[in-house]
């Protein structure tokens, strides 16, 4: 064989060890991507459902808050009826002592 034509396939030989190289970096670059994408796509799921539970917890915290608000309301009332109740039952007890 003459040296040119061993010159051509040595060349021929790097080129393709350097593509087969290439192709192996570029195999591992793509698995670490997929897996850095899994990874981020599992932390956005987990985001949503912990968002989804925060909303439901902050609709329930509202639902008592109001709930708590009349609540209270009812208790001022039943408070205040209570003082008067006790008041025309002094001014009775008062009217009948005299």
């Amino acid at each position: 064989m003459n040296d040119l034509l061993k010159s051509y396939l040595s060349r021929i030989e790097n080129s393709v060890e350097d593509l087969r190289s290439a192709l192996e970096h570029g195999r591992e670059a793509m698995t670490t991507q997929q897996e850095a994408h899994e990874r981020l796509l599992k932390q956005f799921w987990s985001r949503g459902k912990e968002l989804s539970a925060l909303g439901e917890t902050f609709k329930d915290y509202e639902r008592l808050r109001d709930e708590n608000d009349r609540l209270r309301r009812t208790h001022n009332e039943l408070q205040e009826r209570t003082r008067r109740v006790l008041d025309f039952a002094k001014a009775l007890s008062e009217e009948f002592r005299r």
